[in-house]
């Protein structure tokens, strides 16, 4: 999806579910996007001055974004050639950063939602909300 000056919301639907999906967010800017549903893999790719929101993935890949905020709770994350990015994120495995990467701060996952627990049950990687380790 490539977003400029929008808000998209995405939960899913009984007939086209994201659970078990893989989501990509190419070059958006200036947007605000939530991911509700829990998901396989979340590649976010040349996104500039955005707002991501991830409830629960098994992976989430960042790359080549800068001035990005994301909030997300996933098993794996990976941050590649970014710039001036946030990651709040809930994981038990420390993030990868590789590449040009420059000016990335990391800090604890900080939202909730309704549904939050359901959805993240879904994604079944053994994470543990209250127990934040990277």
């Amino acid at each position: 999806m490539r977003l400029e000056k929008k808000t998209m919301l995405r939960s899913g639907t009984a007939q086209s579910p994201l659970r078990g999906k893989d989501v990509r967010i190419v070059e958006c800017s200036e947007s605000y996007v939530y991911i509700l549903n829990s998901t396989h893999r979340v590649s976010v790719i040349g996104c500039m001055d955005c707002t991501i929101f991830v409830g629960a993935a098994v992976s989430l890949s960042i790359n080549a974004c800068s001035r990005l905020k994301i909030i997300a709770t996933a098993k794996n994350c990976r941050v590649s050639n970014c710039v001036d990015t946030t990651v709040y994120l809930c994981t038990n495995h420390k993030p990868i950063v590789i590449g040009d990467t420059r000016a990335v701060v990391f800090g604890p996952y900080n939202a909730s939602y309704d549904q939050f627990e359901r959805y993240f049950s879904f994604v079944e990687y053994g994470l543990v909300i209250s127990k934040q380790m990277f």
